[in-house]
């Protein structure tokens, strides 16, 4: 292994990877609690991987424990990083016999020493993306929230 192969799987960048992630999906899981205030919708978690099916899920804890899984697995069988994952956050709620949604997604993208985390809700809304071996700025998370925002505001009285 070379010095580069070496730091893809850099334990500390790793670290603050997935403590960016966790800060980054707490941040969106808790506007979805602040819209929630009633307790009328239930909040419900995936994790799909573009090369797999989807992992049952039940929490960010526990997206941010089936990450560092695939991290340790992949540094222990490969030379080459390669993580690209799906999250959705969502709520629904039955509203005379209908299912009303609201969601909102993360596209998590490592390669090598490539890290992105994009988020956006469906293809009306512009990707916000963040590279996340960095540290997390106030701008990052306003532009988080203004992306979220347009997001719930687009899916106001749609069903899906």
């Amino acid at each position: 292994m070379n010095d580069q192969d070496e730091s893809r799987f850099d334990g500390e960048r790793f670290d603050r990877i997935l403590s960016n992630c966790q800060s980054l999906f707490s941040i969106i899981e808790t506007c979805f609690r602040i819209l929630n205030a009633e307790n009328k919708w239930a909040i419900a978690y995936s994790l799909g991987y573009y090369y797999g099916p989807e992992i049952e899920v039940h929490s960010i804890k526990d997206i941010i424990a089936e990450l560092k899984r695939v991290f340790e697995y992949q540094k222990e069988t490969r030379n080459d990083l390669l993580v690209e994952a799906e999250v959705t956050i969502q709520m629904t709620r039955t509203v005379r016999e209908k299912e009303q949604r609201k969601f909102y997604h993360a596209f998590l993208k490592l390669q090598g020493t490539f890290s992105l985390l994009s988020f956006n809700w469906y293809q009306t809304t512009e990707l916000v993306s963040f590279w996340i071996s960095n540290p997390i700025t106030e701008s990052m998370i306003l532009e988080l929230l203004q992306n979220f925002e347009k997001a719930m505001r687009d899916q106001k009285g749609k069903s899906y």
